[in-house]
């Protein structure tokens, strides 16, 4: 086994030192701690995201589905209200049109 060789009449060592072959051990294991937290950091976040995205569909949901029961509510009020006062003569519509604006000022 070649323990040295020479080139330009510089001699060369094949083999490292122990405490290079420490040096770059230890930068590697840094290097992978890196990417370890790295790939850690970005799954956290797109994780916080989801939950930030499905709390807001959730607040959503309520607020629509609360606004359409409240459009229902009103809207089989004012349903009842024209089956009351549906009387069909021409007198009758006056007058709901004359209660109507008067109930709108």
């Amino acid at each position: 086994m070649l323990d040295a060789f020479e080139i330009k009449g510089v001699k060369m060592h094949t083999e490292l030192p122990a405490e290079s072959v420490a040096l770059i051990a230890t930068i590697i294991a840094a290097l992978i701690a890196a990417a370890f937290s790295f790939v850690n950091l970005t799954l956290t976040k797109e994780q916080k995201t989801s939950e930030f995205r499905q709390a807001w569909i959730d607040a959503l949901r309520q607020d629509l589905a609360t606004f359409f029961a409240t459009v229902r509510a009103f809207a089989r009020a004012a349903q009842a209200r024209v089956g009351r006062n549906a009387c069909g003569s021409a007198e009758c519509i006056a007058q709901s049109r004359r209660t109507h604006n008067d109930f709108a000022k």
